[in-house]
């Protein structure tokens, strides 16, 4: 799998950390979960949620084609790990944008 485009470390653009705080997930089953602060710690609740997204890294915009081609790499290399996964939606509290 080639290496990601990194761009800038989200941790060095405080608006897009702000963004994403104001940020709910909607899950497949219609559960909505809001977003908590961003941390690199694994959590320890069997019910945490992690959100892992191969769109738009770093926060910069790419073509529907290229986020949707690296969604199907993430999730392929998600299946070949054996691990749980599940589409979801993060959107804008104020409905302003979302991507998947």
């Amino acid at each position: 799998m080639p290496e990601p485009d990194r761009g800038v470390p989200v941790e060095d653009r405080p608006e897009l950390w702000a963004a994403m705080l104001a940020t709910e997930v909607r899950l497949a089953d219609r559960r909505i979960v809001p977003v908590g602060p961003p941390t690199t710690e694994v959590p320890a609740s069997p019910d945490a949620l992690v959100v892992v997204t191969a769109w738009n890294p770093g926060g910069r915009a790419r073509p529907a084609p290229v986020n949707a081609g690296a969604d199907r790499r993430l999730v392929a290399e998600l299946d070949r790990r054996r691990l749980a996964h599940e589409p979801a939606v993060g959107a804008a509290l104020d409905g302003s944008w979302a991507e998947p």
